[in-house]
């Protein structure tokens, strides 16, 4: 179950893989981050391949180079360990070393089952960026109707060239499509402008998987890592935390505060990525002046953590904090608003700012605090959409 993807967002970099492995056997009970329960008894018990755990796609080498990988385990991490290993012998990766290794590499042989897309990052003037990139399989065809494997490409407005491989792509590509109104404040080729549309970008996917399991059930999923190029290396997006809300259209098309019924906080500890989930029953909510504080106490919340290892981890035991607390002004919002015709509408938001922000004290409580305007922002965009599709209904 794959997902890979890579968007050269009006020249900013972003790549963007699912965390969910899978397996013939699959596992007996999987549980994922964005819902609570059991998703097995939702998929199709006869497919071939069947959900299994959660592991890293996404690889940054040497801060110039970032990787996204699918397919077998096996030839994945055979695969990383070369690359990495020739990688350490340049003081400056560039692309004549990536170029040279993939020559040596014998990738048909090697990756019968795999795929992959990589970045190099070079900056041969002051003032500008080289982009070098490779991928496999090599072939590269533009969205059709023809569903044949291999990478796909897809020329989008708000994210520019979009590239996807893997079971995924078809639905993925869909999503993307549906872009809709994007605001933002940012111009396209600011680093902000890419950051904005990607992640919000993931917060929609995370709220359709919470609450249709549509990209699940056609094999794609279970949490999404991303990376930029900040100007200076990649990074992954971290210490950020998705808020998935549910709510309904009333008659006129007001939604009013949507529920926050999932905060999913993404971390790295060293190169272990750790999904911290708070599931809320029930908040307190108080209005102060132009801001809204929902507040919940521990009979009203569960939480836990996912542990999300790299592929070529070294096969060891890991401890874990049993303190999960964060607090962040990252906060990307995703939705799932119920429509008069029982569809879900799903748009997305992200706030880096102080605006809104999001403290989770372990065992204690979780609070949000969030502006009216972000409110009214919402409520407004989403009563727009239903003037405009179901006023008349």
């Amino acid at each position: 179950m794959t997902l890979i993807a890579c968007t050269i967002n009006h020249k900013v970099p972003f790549m963007t893989a699912d965390t969910l492995m899978s397996s013939r056997a699959g596992k007996p009970k999987v549980i994922l981050p964005t819902n609570s329960f059991d998703i097995n008894p939702y998929l199709d018990s006869d497919a071939t391949y069947k959900p299994d755990s959660l592991a890293q796609k996404l690889y940054i080498i040497g801060g110039n180079v970032c990787v996204a990988v699918a397919g077998d385990e096996y030839e994945i991490v055979q695969f990383l360990r070369e690359l990495k290993s020739r990688c350490k012998l340049f003081d400056r990766i560039t692309e004549p070393v990536i170029r040279t290794f993939l020559n040596d590499y014998d990738l048909n042989a090697q990756l019968t089952k795999s795929a992959f897309f990589l970045i190099c990052i070079e900056h041969r003037s002051p003032d500008s960026i080289y982009v070098g990139m490779f991928n496999y399989p090599q072939k590269i065809q533009e969205v059709s109707n023809d569903d044949s494997g291999g990478w796909k490409v897809l020329n989008n407005d708000v994210y520019g060239e979009v590239y996807a491989c893997g079971s995924g792509t078809e639905s993925f590509l869909n999503i993307v499509k549906q872009t809709g109104i994007f605001e933002t404040r940012h111009s396209k080729g600011d680093i902000w402008y890419a950051i904005q549309s990607n992640v919000s970008l993931i917060a929609k996917m995370l709220a359709i998987e919470r609450t249709t399991l549509h990209n699940l059930q056609t094999h794609w999923g279970g949490g999404f890592e991303t990376a930029f190029y900040n100007r200076k290396e990649f990074e992954k997006m971290s210490d950020i935390v998705y808020v998935l809300c549910n709510g309904q259209f009333d008659k006129d098309g007001d939604i009013g505060l949507p529920f926050p019924g999932v905060f999913l906080y993404y971390t790295y500890k060293e190169q272990t990525l750790h999904i911290v989930r708070v599931e809320v029953k029930k908040f307190r909510r108080q209005h102060l002046d132009d801001r809204i504080i929902l507040t919940a106490e521990p009979d009203n919340f569960t939480a836990d953590c996912f542990v999300v290892e790299e592929l070529d981890a070294p096969v060891e035991t890991k401890s874990m904090s049993d303190d999960f607390s964060f607090k962040t002004h990252r906060v990307a919002m995703g939705y799932g608003i119920v429509t008069p015709t029982n569809g879900v509408f799903n748009p997305s938001s992200l706030n880096v700012h102080g605006s809104l922000t999001v403290t989770y004290e372990h065992g204690k409580q979780i609070e949000m605090i969030l502006s009216q305007e972000i409110c009214e922002t919402i409520r407004t965009s989403a009563k727009k959409v239903f003037d405009a599709n179901w006023r008349e209904m």
